[in-house]
C-alpha cells in the first residue's frame, strides 16, 4: 500500500544520505520509516529501522544531544523487541546494556529512570529478584525527587517484585499507592507513560485481588485494565492488558471469557509480529479449549504455545504455564502427564522464583496423586496440607479455600470428616459478599 511505499522510500533515502555522510538526515529518514512501519503495525520492520537510526546517530559528532537521541532510539527498540521476543530475551538485555552506558554518561535522572525500569523488568522476569529489588531502590531514589509518573511507576514496580515473590500484603500496599497516583494524573502525564503503568498495575492487582479472596474486585480491576488499554492507541498495551486480565478469568474457571480474550489477543499479536505475546495467548487459549470440554485438542494448542514460547530463548519463566498444563491433564484424568508437568514447574520455580501460585503446585500434585493411585492417598494428604499452610502464610485465601476443598474431598472418600472441619474453618474466613467457583464447591461440601 501507499504507507508501505513511503516506508521503503524513507529507507532508501536513509541509505543514500548515509552514503553521502549526511548522518543526521539518514537518522531522520530511518526514524520516519520506523514511524510509518509502526503505523502499519509492522513492528519487526520498525525495529530494523530504529537500529539503522541508532547507527546513523552514532556517526554524528559526540554531544549530549546525540547521546539523548541514541538513548531514546535504543529504548524504543528494547520496548518493541520485548513484545516480540520477551522481556528477558538476550536481545533485550543487550539493548538495555547499551542504553545504560549512555544514561550513565549523561548523568540525567530522567534518562536513568527510563533505562532502569526496563533493566528491572529484565531481572525480574529472569528470576533474579535480588537484582530487581536493587534496581527498584535506585528507581525510588530518582522518583522521590522527580516527576509524579516516576513515583507511580516506582510503586508499581515494587509491588510487582513483591507479587512475584509471593509477598501479597506488601504487593497490595504498593499497588494501592501506585493506583492512587494514577487517578491523580493529568492527561499529559498519562501520555508520558502513566497510562501504561496504570494498566499494568490493574492487571497485576486483578490477580492479587483474586488470590486474597476478593473475586468481584478482581473482575472489576481486570475490566478497568482492558478498558483503559482500549482507549489508548497502543496495540502492545491492548494485547498485554488482555493477557494480564485473562488470568483473573482462568482463576475463576470462566473458560468462555478466557477463550474470547485469548483469541483476540492472539489475533492482534500475530498481526503486529508480537511473537512473545502470541505464544502466551495461545497457551491461554489451549487451557480454555480444554476447560470447555475439548481436552485433547486443548492440550495440543497449549503445548504448541508453550513450545513457541520456549523457542524464543532460554531464561523465561514458565511455572505458571506448566501449572495450566497440569490442570488440563487433571481434567483429562491423565495423572502421569500431569505429574510430569508439576515436576517441570517445580524444577523451574527455584530459578524463576515465581511464588504467587506456589500453593497450587502442591494442591495439583495432590489431586493428580489422588486420581492416579489409591496407594498415594497419604502423599496426597500431605500435599494438600502443604498447600494449605503455604496459602495461609501468604494470605492467599482463595488458594487456601481451594486446597481445603481438595482435602475435604479426599477425607470424605476415606470416610473421614476431618477435612470437612478444616474446610469449615477456612470457609468461615471467606468474605461474605464474594462469590466464586471454589466458594460454590465449598458450600456443596459443607451443605450437602
Amino acid at each position: 500500500g501507499f504507507a508501505g511505499q513511503r516506508e521503503r522510500i524513507e529507507a532508501a533515502l536513509a541509505v543514500h544520505y548515509a552514503a553521502g555522510s549526511d548522518f543526521a538526515s539518514a537518522a531522520a529518514c530511518h526514524e520516519n520509516a520506523a514511524s510509518r512501519a509502526l503505523a502499519s503495525a509492522a513492528y519487526d520492520e520498525a525495529v530494523i529501522h530504529l537500529e539503522g537510526a541508532v547507527r546513523a546517530v552514532a556517526a554524528l559528532p559526540q554531544s549530549p544531544a546525540r547521546q539523548h537521541q541514541q538513548l531514546e532510539l535504543l529504548l524504543r527498540q528494547a520496548n518493541l523487541v520485548s513484545h516480540a521476543a520477551g522481556q528477558s530475551s538476550d536481545q533485550v538485555r543487550r539493548l538495555y546494556q547499551r542504553a545504560k552506558a549512555l544514561a550513565d554518561a549523561l548523568g540525567d535522572p530522567a534518562s536513568a529512570f527510563a533505562v532502569l525500569r526496563g533493566v528491572e523488568l529484565y531481572w525480574r522476569t529472569s528470576g533474579d529478584l535480588e537484582s530487581a529489588a536493587r534496581v527498584a531502590d535506585d528507581l525510588f531514589r530518582i522518583a522521590v525527587t522527580g516527576e509524579r509518573v516516576h513515583l507511580q511507576e516506582a510503586y508499581r514496580i515494587r509491588g510487582s517484585i513483591d507479587f512475584w515473590a509471593g509477598a501479597l500484603s506488601e504487593a497490595q500496599r504498593h499497588f494501592d499507592q501506585s493506583l492512587a497516583l494514577s487517578r491523580e494524573l493529568s492527561p499529559g502525564e498519562r501520555l508520558a507513560g502513566g497510562q501504561e503503568t496504570w494498566v499494568r498495575c490493574l492487571g497485576y492487582q486483578a490477580t492479587l485481588h483474586w488470590l486474597r479472596g476478593y473475586p468481584d474486585a478482581a473482575v472489576a480491576a481486570a475490566e478497568q485494565a482492558i478498558e483503559l488499554a482500549r482507549r489508548s492507541d497502543s496495540p502492545p498495551l491492548q494485547v498485554m492488558a488482555q493477557i494480564l486480565a485473562s488470568w483473573t478469568f482462568v482463576l475463576r474457571r470462566d473458560h468462555a471469557r478466557v477463550a474470547a480474550m485469548a483469541t483476540e489477543a492472539r489475533r492482534q499479536a500475530l498481526e503486529c509480529g508480537f511473537g512473545f505475546w502470541a505464544s502466551v495467548a495461545t497457551i491461554m487459549l489451549g487451557w480454555a479449549t480444554a476447560a470447555a470440554g475439548e481436552g485433547r485438542a486443548g492440550v495440543q494448542v497449549l503445548q504448541a504455545g508453550l513450545e513457541t514460547y520456549q523457542s524464543l530463548g532460554a531464561g523465561r519463566p514458565t511455572v505458571d504455564f506448566y501449572l495450566l498444563l497440569a490442570d488440563t491433564y487433571l481434567g483429562l484424568g491423565d495423572a502421569a502427564a500431569g505429574l510430569q508437568a508439576i515436576d517441570d514447574a517445580e524444577r523451574m520455580q527455584p530459578r524463576f522464583r515465581q511464588r504467587y501460585f506456589a500453593a497450587e503446585l502442591h494442591r495439583l500434585r495432590g489431586e493428580l496423586l489422588r486420581i492416579g493411585s489409591s496407594d498415594q492417598q497419604r502423599v496426597a494428604d500431605r500435599c494438600f496440607g502443604k498447600a494449605l499452610a503455604l496459602a495461609r502464610a501468604q494470605g492467599a485465601r482463595a488458594l487456601e479455600l481451594r486446597a481445603a476443598v481438595s482435602l475435604a474431598r479426599l477425607h470424605l472418600e476415606r470416610g473421614s470428616d476431618e477435612g470437612v472441619t478444616t474446610l469449615a474453618r477456612v470457609a468461615s474466613q471467606w468474605p461474605a459478599a464474594e462469590e466464586s467457583f471454589d466458594w460454590r464447591q465449598a458450600r456443596q461440601i459443607l451443605s450437602p
